[in-house]
């Protein structure tokens, strides 16, 4: 992909030497204020996806602590 999103692929056929190119063109029909909507609402997904993530990493770490607790206690008897 080139810097104006441009994709160049081209494939040979080595049994016959026929070589086959396709470029594709990166199309937008959405204006400059939809594009900057949408990265708006791309930010606060981000934001929403890493406050759960702090929560799910909290709570895997409360898991781990409880685990090792019963397992120490298991194992003194």
């Amino acid at each position: 992909i080139d810097a104006n999103g441009i994709v160049n692929v081209s494939a040979k056929d080595l049994g016959t030497g026929k070589e086959q190119s396709i470029q594709i063109e990166s199309q937008t029909s959405l204006s400059e204020d939809e594009i900057k909507a949408k990265i708006a609402e791309a930010e606060e997904f981000a934001e929403a996806d890493r406050s759960r993530k702090t929560k799910v990493e909290l709570r895997n770490t409360a898991d781990q602590i409880v685990y090792q607790t019963r397992r120490t206690l298991d194992e003194a008897g």
